[in-house]
């Protein structure tokens, strides 16, 4: 039994209102229940009640024990002044604020149904997807509020990222759309590697050299850390000393990678960063203007077959420098082009409608997610166990986010789902 579930009872007056009292026996009545806070403070702001027939006007507290009052330092605590009820599970200890006043206080155990504290032990308890079992009952319009709510946040987070790449980019919407695209090559095990490569790496740079593919490797590997070993092969060793030249032009060397940030461990060698890195290289050898291609192509077709990507000879028989593949690399696959779309494409056009206030560009960040066919991967097998269903990447992203923020933390009572479950017993 956690607090989550006092303040729900709470909140929507769950509990056996007959002779209501507090533990010194005082008549109470409940005119509203006031806001709840999601900040320090008192838990619920701007509560009427009666005691006695006198009507209070203030905050309600809510612990499992009233003895948490003294061990979170209430008593201390100015901002708790003008608690006017304690609401706990359990009174094991009278309460008085800092001017040695009695709290008035309302113990619910005895008080609320035992079904529904069942049913919040068995959400809380499950190993898998707390709601699968009841999943059913559960009206079509609010999974589908919940899931338009959780995509429009999931897109404003990262469209936030974006905002502040940008303002560091001294308001640069190539170099943002640079870095954006190096942390999608990157997926979530290299992103942040492929970032600092991009900040260490300024794109005027990369576009001086765009029309030779070599000379691209040779900074973007030079940069990544990957050319201060020991030559293992001519074709490195060609590299190195092309960086070498470009590097002391550039004056780069000093802000260069260690090539141990980068992460090989248990990845299969098409996720290589090595190989990523020769991939990122060929799509700038073939884009010339980034902003351009990512705000005014909208066929995500054409788009898909940008990211088909055929890196240079060397990078077609290896996923890493000296080790030659006994069989040929294959192009970049088709769930990873989906998944680069999902990751750069799509926050990139939210965070530049935002901020330029053209929503037409929101708009076609999810006309793109609905065009991009469903994710797969762990969380969303998992979700679809549990019942839901994806018909394409709006909905899987919106999955992910509602995930993220609810189901795994076991945050079913700030869950539309879980509410509704809850509420109907």
């Amino acid at each position: 039994m956690r607090e989550d579930f006092l303040s729900f009872v709470w909140q929507y007056q769950l509990f056996d209102k007959l002779n209501l009292e507090t533990t010194e026996h005082r008549m109470l009545e409940v005119a509203t229940v006031g806001q709840l806070n999601t900040d320090a403070g008192p838990d619920f702001f701007n509560v009427h009640v009666k005691i006695d027939g006198l009507e209070w006007v203030g905050n309600v507290e809510i612990h499992m024990k009233s003895s948490e009052w003294y061990a979170h330092g209430h008593n201390r605590d100015d901002s708790y002044d003008n608690v006017v009820l304690h609401v706990v599970w359990e009174d094991n200890h009278p309460v008085k604020d800092k001017h040695g006043h009695l709290v008035p206080t309302l113990e619910m155990k005895s008080r609320v149904d035992e079904n529904l504290v069942n049913k919040y032990r068995e959400m809380k308890e499950r190993e898998d997807l707390p709601c699968s079992v009841h999943l059913d009952r559960v009206p079509d319009i609010q999974r589908i509020a919940l899931f338009d709510k959780a995509l429009v946040k999931r897109l404003e987070n990262k469209a936030s990222e974006i905002r502040m790449l940008f303002e560091a980019s001294g308001r640069d919407w190539q170099e943002t759309a640079y870095q954006v695209l190096a942390q999608g090559f990157g997926f979530n095990v290299n992103k942040i590697p492929f970032l600092h490569l991009s900040r260490s790496l300024p794109y005027k740079y990369l576009l001086k050299h765009r029309d030779h593919l070599f000379q691209l490797e040779a900074l973007l590997f030079g940069q990544a850390g990957f050319l201060e070993e020991e030559p293992q092969d001519d074709y490195q060793e060609a590299l190195k000393n092309e960086y070498e030249f470009l590097s002391k032009k550039y004056a780069l060397a000093k802000d260069h990678l260690d090539k141990v940030e980068w992460k090989f461990l248990r990845m299969r060698p098409t996720n290589f960063p090595s190989l990523r890195i020769a991939q990122f290289a060929t799509f700038l050898h073939q884009s010339s203007n980034l902003l351009a291609l990512f705000f005014e192509t909208e066929d995500v077709k054409v788009l898909g077959d940008l990211f088909a990507l055929t890196p240079s000879e060397y990078w077609q028989s290896h996923y890493r420098f000296g080790k030659s593949s006994s069989k040929p690399v294959p192009a970049l696959g088709k769930s990873s082009v989906d998944v680069l779309l999902i990751n750069t494409l799509a926050p990139l056009l939210t965070a530049y409608g935002k901020l330029k206030e053209e929503y037409e560009f929101l708009n076609r960040a999810q006309d793109l997610l609905t065009s991009i066919p469903p994710e797969n991967n762990k969380y969303i097998r998992l979700l679809e166990q549990g019942g839901f269903s994806f018909q394409h990447a709006f909905d899987t992203q919106a999955g992910l986010e509602v995930y993220r923020n609810f189901c795994e933390p076991r945050r079913c009572l700030s869950c539309n789902i879980g509410l509704s479950l809850m509420r109907k017993d």
